[in-house]
């Protein structure tokens, strides 16, 4: 339904539920041919023409529409390469224009440089590399917190290789893990790892009962800390269940005196089955 000006009037419900035909689909369709559309890029808008939004502000409802309505479509320029003629001619397009009044007071001013920089922390000085004595520039900051540099990959490669294992200045013949666990340094024993270390809390069990341990017989610690290796802090089990169930125990009933008769007298059995 049209007015007296011939515009549509607004609400009208005159083609609610009314589909058109085939045949009027393709009248409009050829109607339409050659036509310039704004949003279409191909058939944008001709250079000098004025947008209809400019100068027109919108409520944050609105863009919100709009920025849900373009959700999942594909930009037009994805996957479009654009040639270093086109690129230098945005450039020049958008050289001394500000699109902002926050940035406006950037038009003129120029940063500056060296000394005068406000993140200036003392320039470079030539320091020499660790492995092949290369001169090499390092910030001065990094000399406060660094004691050597390297100047490559392969120099940090041999330097790494250099202070592995034995060869690490602090290595003293054993390691402690994250755990606390004490490791040793002793690739001729028959359970060692790959690496050639043994738990030390195994080996001080076996000088006391003068033989090597089964692998399936676990090593207890009394106080709960791996790193006490003490044999009056060491408890033997003959498995691994047994030495689960005295830790239910210990958890549900405490150290109760069946508990401390065991730990006291906890050597004894062993050490007549081996004489």
């Amino acid at each position: 339904m049209r007015n007296e000006k011939g515009q549509f009037v607004k609400g009208h419900k005159t083609w609610l539920g009314k589909h058109h035909t085939q045949e009027s689909k393709r009248k409009m369709s050829e109607s339409q041919k050659g036509k310039s559309l704004g949003f279409i890029p191909k058939m944008a808008f001709k250079k000098g023409d004025i947008p209809w939004s400019k100068g027109k502000t919108f409520s944050k409802q609105y863009r919100k529409k709009i920025s849900e309505g373009h959700k999942g479509q594909i930009p037009w320029s994805k996957g479009k390469k654009l040639s270093k003629e086109h690129k230098q001619k945005i450039k020049l397009v958008h050289i001394g224009k500000h699109y902002s009044p926050k940035t406006e007071f950037k038009k003129d001013h120029i940063v500056p440089k060296g000394k005068d920089h406000w993140g200036w922390k003392g320039g470079k000085q030539e320091v020499n590399c660790l492995i092949c004595k290369k001169t090499i520039l390092r910030e001065k900051w990094e000399l406060k917190r660094n004691k050597g540099f390297l100047c490559s990959k392969e120099c940090k490669s041999l330097w790494m290789s250099s202070r592995t294992k034995e060869k690490h200045p602090r290595y003293k013949g054993k390691w402690e893990t994250s755990d606390g666990y004490v490791l040793v340094h002793l690739p001729e024993h028959p359970f060692s790892d790959k690496a050639g270390y043994v738990k030390e809390h195994r080996l001080i069990v076996e000088k006391f009962i003068g033989r090597y341990l089964k692998s399936e017989e676990v090593v207890h610690h009394i106080d709960e800390n791996p790193s006490n290796n003490s044999i009056h802090n060491l408890m033997l089990f003959p498995s691994h269940s047994k030495h689960m169930s005295f830790h239910h125990k210990m958890t549900q009933f405490g150290m109760t005196n069946p508990i401390k008769g065991q730990i006291k007298d906890r050597w004894i059995p062993i050490l007549k089955e081996n004489q």
